[in-house]
C-alpha cells in the first residue's frame, strides 16, 4: 500500500526506472533520473576543430567536496560550445584556487571569467580579486532552474560538448534530480542529505556556459 501510494504521488507505474532503482533497490540504469542530458553518443568530441576560439572561464567552489574549474570555449561562425579545458581538486584553499585560475586565465585569454559567490563564496571570491588581482565576477545563479533547462537544450541539440573523459561527463552521470522537488514543479539536484551526489564540475560548466556568447555566431 505504501509503495502504491508513492507510485499515486509521482505518477509512476511499476515499471517506472527511478521507482525500480530508488524504492526497489534494483541496480539498473535510469537517465530519466539525471538531472543533466549528457550523452556520449551525442555529445562527445575526439579532437577540437581548428579556428578562431572564444573563451569563458567559470569556477565553482568545495572544500569537503571539489572546487572545479571549467574553460569553455566556441568558434565563429559555430554556436557550438565545447569543454575545452578543467580542473577538480578537494581540499584546496583560495591561493590553491587562485592559482589555477591565473594559470587558465595566461593559457587561454579568456573574455570573461565568473565564480560561484553562493555560501562563502562571496568572502573568497573577495580576496581572489583583490589579493590576487583576478577580475572574477559573480556567476549569474538567478532562475538556476531555468538555466539548467536550457542547458540541457543545448545538450539535446549538440550545441554543447564534451569528452567522454571528463570530469563533467563523469558528474552528468551521478548527478540526479529531486523527485519531490520536481513533483512541485521545480528541477534542481538530488541533496546529498538526501542521497544525491552534488556536482561541482556539473555547476562549473552551467555557469560558463551561461556566460558563452555563441548564440551570436552565424555560418
Amino acid at each position: 500500500a505504501i509503495l502504491a501510494a508513492i507510485r499515486k504521488e509521482f505518477g509512476w507505474d511499476e515499471t517506472n526506472p527511478t521507482y525500480l532503482r530508488e524504492y526497489l533497490g534494483q541496480d539498473i540504469e535510469d537517465r530519466e533520473a539525471l538531472l543533466f542530458e549528457y550523452l556520449e553518443a551525442r555529445n562527445h568530441y575526439d579532437v577540437l576543430p581548428a579556428g578562431n576560439w572564444r573563451y569563458v572561464l567559470a569556477l565553482d567552489l568545495g572544500h569537503d567536496d571539489n572546487s572545479a574549474l571549467a574553460v569553455l570555449g566556441w568558434r565563429e561562425r559555430d554556436r557550438r560550445v565545447y569543454l575545452i579545458d578543467e580542473w577538480r581538486d578537494n581540499k584546496v584553499d583560495v591561493t590553491d584556487c587562485a592559482a589555477k585560475v591565473a594559470e587558465f586565465r595566461d593559457q587561454y585569454q579568456p573574455q570573461s571569467m565568473v565564480i560561484d559567490q553562493g555560501g562563502l563564496g562571496k568572502m573568497i571570491a573577495a580576496e581572489i580579486r583583490r589579493r590576487h588581482q583576478l577580475p572574477m565576477k559573480p556567476a549569474d545563479k538567478v532562475q538556476k532552474p531555468a538555466h539548467i533547462k536550457l542547458l540541457n537544450a543545448a545538450l539535446r541539440k549538440g550545441e554543447l560538448l564534451a569528452s567522454r573523459d571528463s570530469y563533467f561527463a563523469e558528474e552528468a552521470g551521478l548527478v540526479r534530480k529531486d523527485p519531490e522537488a520536481l513533483a512541485d514543479g521545480k528541477l534542481q539536484e538530488l541533496s546529498a542529505r538526501k542521497g544525491g551526489y552534488h556536482g561541482n564540475m556539473t555547476d562549473a560548466v552551467l555557469y560558463g556556459w551561461r556566460e558563452c556568447r555563441s548564440y551570436f555566431e552565424t555560418a
